[in-house]
């Protein structure tokens, strides 16, 4: 929205990097609304080899150019779950829940290989940047495989249908190819990881910016961060610098 009278008013904003980390954000203005929107129309073909609202993006993607990711409804009742084999030293083995950001990233990446899956540009295999490791996640096998060690697991959705309302994923900017999300233990135990805190976050954009401004970011929990972008419908992957970065680059 631009109060009449003020054109200048606008910004244009920019996240770049592999998908599902919080890569590098940029942020510009105040400008007018019609400098924006050139930005915007620019960056856009240059990434992608199409113009804006061109019938191009429709078809397959041209090598080494990005596309538009289908927009798609992530189930709020997903869960997800990983296998871990037995071990007579340590466990018997079984499901195990994946942690509560970890599996809501695993759910949003998932919404998008539906959506896009009958289209000319699937997105079935991801690759997942956790620590000093990296996985592959293939959502037609349901498996994730350690790149570096080989070893691979399965992976399952476990739906609850006690939640009905969809939770819309922050995929229709362009991406780049199938690559990472899921932060795990920097150990490679596993991309689906067990971790957590109680603290929340802020509510409102003005309590956030007071956060900022005293240096008390910092303090948040992930997963208060990520709540936080994602009701201000920014993209919540990526570790926590990556996060606090996103954030402090749109409250200042």
């Amino acid at each position: 929205m631009v109060p009449a009278g003020r054109p200048r008013r606008c910004y244009a904003f920019q996240r770049w990097g592999r998908t599902g980390t919080g890569g590098v954000c940029r942020l510009q203005g105040p400008m007018e609304q019609a400098q924006v929107e050139a930005h915007l129309f620019r960056v856009f073909q240059a990434k992608t080899g199409a113009a804006w609202g061109s019938p191009e993006l429709a078809g397959r993607a041209t090598p080494g150019k990005y596309w538009p990711v289908a927009a798609a409804a992530a189930d709020p009742g997903a869960r997800w779950e990983f296998f871990s084999e037995p071990d007579d030293k340590r466990s018997r083995g079984g499901w195990l829940p994946c942690d509560a950001a970890a599996a809501g990233q695993l759910e949003e990446l998932y919404a998008e290989h539906r959506a896009s899956r009958a289209g000319p540009n699937p997105v079935a295999t991801r690759f997942v940047a956790a620590g000093d490791f990296d996985y592959q996640v293939d959502f037609d096998t349901l498996t994730q495989r350690n790149v570096s060690t080989n070893g691979a697991r399965q992976i399952r959705r476990v739906l609850d249908t006690s939640e009905a309302t969809p939770r819309f994923c922050r995929g229709a900017a362009p991406r780049g190819p199938p690559t990472e999300t899921l932060p795990t233990r920097g150990d490679g135990s596993a991309a689906c990881d067990r971790q957590g805190s109680s603290r929340k976050g802020p509510s409102s954009l003005g309590d956030m910016v007071a956060l900022v401004r005293a240096g008390e970011v910092q303090r948040l929990p992930a997963a208060a961060l990520r709540e936080w972008l994602r009701k201000h419908n920014i993209s919540a992957t990526g570790h926590k610098g990556d996060l606090m970065d996103r954030v402090r680059s749109l409250v200042w």
